[in-house]
């Protein structure tokens, strides 16, 4: 009882407390004051009026405005104040309670952040977060104990709270210098240790240095001994080895390696096989089979010599004259013949008709068969060391030479003849002279001398050319003649044969050419190259043949070499020993200097090629000149003036300059994923993890969202008249009139699917039932439109969920307002999808029922005549129009029996004039000119001329152009469009004609959602990626930028179909998105037939 009447006291003292005061505060003197200033104030305002001038009353009028402001700024702190002082006086004491404790735990509070500020920046902790689990962290420590001792007891606490964080920050200061020290002590040991494995590796490529240095003091020593002509065979030898090497520039003729062998001296060969044993240890494998062969042939002489020497201490052996004698007997003759020889000696023998002495006889005729089997090999190294020296082939003009020699061989055999017919007395042929031995040749001069026919003979041997003395021996031999080998004879005589054919062939330069040569050799440094290398191309046919010989243009190209300085290459490589050198680019100069149409500028079309890293650029410039083709790196241009791009056609030079693009590595596998082009399954991943998100997205769109009936049950109307026997088209009719009232033209195709939704839905009653339908025709729609994205290669995984996640409407469209629209584009993406995998009958079919459905379709026709026309010429393409007309009688075939006129006038009506509140696109125009014709025939006339811009302009650039294509169909050469061609040739078709439709519904927003993104980010992968699909792997060519700017232009896009109803603002925004779309669109660097600009 004593609390409660505390309580009420202490009440009843704040209320007449405050009272006194409020009564105080707006006393009777206060107002009357205020009301005197204002009186005073006024009366100055009007005595003053009327002396200002036009500049003062400027200022006045100021100082007025400032004097009202301060006032009301007074009147509002005053106000505040009475306000605050109000609320004080009725709050009861538990609100006073509460407000004081909110006031001493904002104090409390700011207090706190006070004392937090005691340590530095970028130290998070705090009372409750810290490693050392102290909760009074933030709070200043004081040594009472310590400070006494100091004399600073008597310090304040702030500045105790000063020096405490004076000492924190020094603390933190010397912690972050020893946490440099580390760092550097680090990078110092690491820097130790790739010294030290710098100096391993140089250790470990001493020895290798020390036999290239050997090497070296080998193959000087043997230019030494051969310039001061005492060589060995071994100085000869070596010098075939060096021939290789671009350093070598020794010029010396390449004779057979034989032929240097040492001939009677065991010394000798004991010597050679020594130096070929050095030269095989300092040389490494790099010449081991050139080598083993040499070493081969010295121990066959070598053993050849030492038998020699055995036969000639042994008295039972032959005499080595005689041997030579007897080896040249069985030289040259085959297997059989040798058999047939021995049985000859051995019928000799028995018959003791000569002393021959058989054992040694049948012991040269083994030796001569071992020989004969190393004969066999002698090809196999001849073979080998023409690989090595890489000697100039002839097969370039064999079919010359051939020509040439042709008629001098029809001559010889026609003096063959007379002359085999004049030596008819000769008792044998003259070919069995050539074959026959030395014993025999003696034998048949015997028969000619007794025919007394030596005369006649010996003429008929010079005729033939073979009036050679035969060779014997080298001790037999004459001075002064000069011995030849057969075989060293005939490379010299093609060596001869060749030197001609390259002079013939060899045509100076004329004054204008040697100009033109000048100028493409200009600037040329260490880091290029020559690059002559042509690329095989097709029998070119041309109409002008007949009148100007076909010729090759000359040319002086050069490929750019130089490092990649990547991250793993600055890694694994450095100055001392570089990275392999990469292509960087190449500088074509193509000399047109007799052009005969001087005004027609040269051109260039990039081709695939079977190897993926690799294309093929196609020059043409036309008549007088030929095409020519080279092979180059398949990587993406840099196509910028600033990084060495030239492309120009000036004083008859075509200069192509152009360099690769750079790309750098940036770690992220989440970013890899999304714009990844290179592997299927990020984009087949991406894809499934979208549609099943749409799956649950669109079941509960249908839960949720409740549905809007808008042409539903007029559709379903229109079956039920057709269903009583109605075929009259234009007494079709429901709620909202005859079926062609309605926004757009419905062909019979609408009618029939919806009837089959009529019987599906009970009569159209079960909405849930059409809308699963429905929903079941985005998810259709949406697969056939990943399906186009993956098979053009142009649309990276991270697009597909902007198509998901940006279509508020086409969701709406598809599952909440049932309209027919989607109907008809899945049928057009399933015949586009048709298209794509170049089945053209069927997708003709396809597109014929998307146009029975709603006749938006047409806005794709012209752009697919097209493709048909280029893809199976002019039979095949109005072979297929006629199937799809075809298609559209039948059916429509009960309307066109009972009123063929009725039907086409209302089915296919271009002439209807749309609602103008119903407009998304025209609504900032006047509703006057929005009906008005002749603004309809203005936007058609657009429509057709932007439709020849983008066919001629943009339109199957990959193939040359629509009027290269054309040109080349009027020979029968169909194209082979790719998917890209044929999706930008549709798509664009069907955007322009939505930017210039008389009205858009926000329906039709389905008919070009899907393509805005394809039109959007296509152009910005590169196929030179020209040239690669979506499993050859392409790269980046774009910012996050210019994503930024697409992403928002399909937001945009989607905001202006969503606004309703329609404003002006919307309605111009969007056709400045269209406009953007389209340009965009255009810019692609798909192009490779590129027309140049002449200089």
């Amino acid at each position: 009882m004593s609390s409660y009447s505390h309580n009420t006291n202490y009440a009843n003292r704040n209320k007449n407390s405050t009272r006194r005061r409020t009564s105080r505060s707006s006393t009777p003197e206060d107002r009357s004051q205020k009301s005197r200033v204002k009186e005073r104030e006024t009366h100055d305002k009007r005595r003053n009026r009327g002396k200002r001038s036009r500049t003062s009353s400027i200022e006045e009028e100021e100082k007025e405005f400032s004097k009202i402001l301060d006032r009301k700024r007074l009147e509002k702190i005053l106000k505040e104040k009475d306000e605050k002082r109000r609320l004080k006086e009725i709050e009861t004491p538990d609100e006073k309670r509460a407000r004081r404790l909110a006031k001493k735990l904002q104090k409390e509070e700011r207090r706190r952040t006070e004392t937090i500020n005691a340590f530095p920046e970028g130290i998070p902790y705090t009372d409750m977060n810290n490693p050392f689990n102290d909760t009074n962290l933030t709070e200043t420590f004081i040594w009472k104990k310590k400070w006494e001792s100091e004399g600073k007891g008597n310090v304040s606490t702030k500045k105790a709270e000063k020096v405490n964080r004076e000492i924190i920050a020094k603390n933190f200061a010397e912690m972050e210098q020893l946490k440099r020290n580390r760092e550097t002590r680090e990078a110092a040991r690491e820097d130790m240790e790739m010294i030290a494995r710098d100096q391993e590796r140089r250790q470990c490529d001493w020895n290798r240095t020390e036999d290239v240095f050997h090497l070296k003091q080998a193959k000087l020593r043997s230019s030494i001994r051969i310039k001061e002509g005492r060589a060995k065979p071994i100085d000869f030898l070596a010098r075939y080895i060096s021939y290789a090497d671009e350093s070598c520039q020794d010029v010396f003729e390449l004779d057979n390696p034989l032929t240097y062998f040492p001939k009677d001296s065991i010394d000798d060969f004991e010597d050679l096989i020594a130096d070929v044993q050095v030269y095989r240890v300092i040389d490494g494998q790099k010449n081991k089979f050139y080598w083993d062969d040499i070493e081969t042939f010295a121990k066959n002489g070598l053993k050849r010599l030492l038998e020699a020497r055995k036969r000639s201490t042994d008295t039972g052996t032959v005499h080595l004259s005689v041997q030579e004698e007897v080896l040249k007997i069985f030289k040259g003759k085959t297997y059989d013949e040798l058999e047939q020889l021995e049985s000859q000696i051995g019928a000799k023998i028995s018959n003791a008709s000569r002393s021959w002495q058989s054992n040694n006889i049948r012991e040269e005729q083994m030796n001569q068969n071992a020989n004969d089997s190393d004969g066999e090999d002698e090809p196999k190294i001849e073979e080998k060391k023409e690989d090595a020296i890489e000697k100039p082939t002839i097969s370039d003009f064999e079919a010359k030479k051939e020509q040439k020699m042709s008629p001098e061989k029809a001559k010889y055999d026609e003096k063959q003849i007379p002359q085999e017919a004049a030596t008819t007395t000769i008792p044998f042929a003259i070919q069995e002279f050539f074959e026959a031995d030395d014993e025999q040749r003696d034998q048949m001069y015997q028969q000619v001398e007794a025919n007394n026919s030596l005369e006649h003979f010996t003429t008929v041997l010079y005729e033939c050319g073979r009036y050679s003395p035969a060779f014997g021996s080298k001790s037999q031999t004459m001075p002064g003649i000069e011995i030849l080998d057969v075989a060293e004879d005939v490379k010299k005589l093609d060596g001869s044969r060749l030197t001609r054919h390259k002079k013939e062939g060899t045509e100076e330069l004329t004054a204008k050419d040697q100009r033109m040569m000048e100028i493409a050799k200009q600037g040329m440094n260490q880091d290029e190259a020559v690059f002559s290398v042509e690329e095989k191309l097709d029998k070119q046919n041309f109409l002008w043949s007949d009148k100007y010989r076909p010729r090759k243009p000359r040319y002086f190209n050069r490929v750019h070499t130089g490092f990649d300085w990547n991250k793993y290459n600055q890694t694994h490589y450095d100055i001392d020993n570089p990275p392999p050198k990469i292509v960087q680019g190449y500088r074509f100069n193509i000399f047109y200097p007799d052009l005969l149409d001087s005004t027609q500028t040269p051109t260039f079309t990039l081709i695939k090629c079977d190897v993926p890293d690799f294309s093929i650029l196609r020059f043409c410039a036309g008549p007088p000149y030929e095409d020519i083709a080279f092979k180059i790196v398949n990587r993406e241009w840099e196509v910028n003036y600033k990084h060495g791009y030239k492309c120009q056609f000036q004083n008859g030079i075509f200069q192509l300059w152009f360099f690769f693009k750079r790309y750098r590595y940036r770690h992220g596998r989440s970013k890899f994923f999304l714009f990844s082009l290179s592997q299927q399954f990020c984009f087949l991943l991406m894809a499934g993890l979208m549609f099943l998100f749409e799956i649950a997205a669109v079941f509960q769109i249908i839960r949720k969202v409740p549905y809007t009936e808008i042409d539903w049950a007029t559709y379903m109307q229109h079956v039920e008249v057709y269903e009583n026997g109605q075929r009259n088209y234009t007494e079709i009719r429901g709620d909202t009139g005859p079926i062609v009232d309605c926004f757009f033209g419905y062909p019979a195709g609408h009618l029939h699917i919806y009837r089959l939704f009529y019987h599906l839905t009970d009569h159209g009653k079960n909405i849930r039932c059409a809308q699963y339908i429905f929903g079941v025709v985005y998810l259709a729609n949406l697969l056939l439109v990943f399906r186009l994205y993956f098979h053009s290669g142009k649309i990276p995984p991270f697009v597909l969920p902007l198509v998901c996640l940006t279509s508020y409407r086409v969701h709406s469209i598809f599952v909440l307002r049932l309209f027919n629209d989607p109907i008809a584009m899945l049928f057009f993406f399933v015949s586009l999808n048709l298209f794509i995998s170049r089945c053209w009958l069927f997708g003709c079919v396809f597109f014929s029922f998307a146009v029975a459905v709603k006749m938006n379709i047409l806005l794709f026709a012209p752009a697919l005549f097209l493709v048909l026309l280029l893809s199976n010429g002019f039979i095949e393409t109005f072979w297929l129009l006629a199937i799809a007309a075809l298609i559209q009688v039948l059916v429509a075939l009960e309307f066109l029996s009972f009123d063929c006129v009725a039907y086409l006038s209302r089915a296919f009506e271009l002439s209807r004039v749309f609602l103008f509140e119903w407009t998304v696109n025209w609504r900032f125009i006047p509703e006057a000119v929005f009906v008005d014709r002749r603004f309809h025939i203005a936007l058609l006339a657009a429509h057709l001329s932007l439709l020849a811009v983008f066919a001629l302009k943009f339109w199957f650039r990959s193939s040359g152009g629509l009027f290269n294509s054309l040109r080349k169909l009027l020979f029968g050469v169909r194209l082979r469009l790719d998917a890209h061609d044929i999706l930008f040739a549709l798509f664009s078709s069907n955007l322009v004609g939505m930017a210039f439709a008389r009205s858009l519904h926000y329906q039709f927003y389905c008919w070009y959602y899907h393509s805005i993104p394809y039109l959007l980010f296509s152009p910005l992968y590169s196929p030179n990626n020209q040239i690669a699909h979506i499993r050859d792997g392409k790269k980046l060519t774009f910012s996050s930028k210019q994503i930024a700017v697409r992403l928002a232009i399909m937001l945009g896009i989607e905001f202006c179909w969503n606004v309703f109803p329609s404003t002006s603002a919307s309605s111009l925004l969007l056709h400045a998105l269209h406009a953007s779309v389209i340009v965009l669109s255009c810019r692609s660097p798909t192009s490779a037939h590129s027309p140049l600009k002449r200089g």
